[in-house]
């Protein structure tokens, strides 16, 4: 998990010094195959990733997606859907789950990013 954490940080700190670069990759609609869009939409695709790490992947992206002020409907719907075809470990690790998101949420707003 770590390295999903380190690549997006790192990407996340590249898009906070170049804001031309936010379109390229953050923009919803783009087809870049570097972008975003791409790698959400192939977390969502792969039968192989667990569970744990498309969630991840999911909820850093939508915090990256809010602190750059951009739209992120599209990805509560991928986090609701993944969340549905997983219900029965979503279920019986509610607790976690509300635990870890505020956790998360709090630690991606303190400014963790480097």
């Amino acid at each position: 998990y770590s390295e999903i954490f380190y690549g997006l940080r790192h990407l996340k700190k590249l898009l906070q010094e170049d804001s031309a670069k936010q379109e390229y990759f953050l923009d919803e609609t783009t087809k870049a195959m570097d972008s975003i869009p791409i790698l959400i939409q192939e977390t969502s695709e792969d039968k192989n990733m667990d569970i744990v790490s498309k969630y991840i992947t999911f909820l850093y992206i939508k915090q990256m997606y809010d602190e750059f002020g951009r739209n992120v409907e599209f990805l509560d719907k991928f986090i609701s859907r993944l969340k549905e075809e997983n219900s029965t470990q979503f279920t019986e690790n509610k607790d976690f789950i509300e635990w870890f998101e505020s956790a998360f949420i709090m630690e991606f707003s303190s400014g963790a990013s480097t």
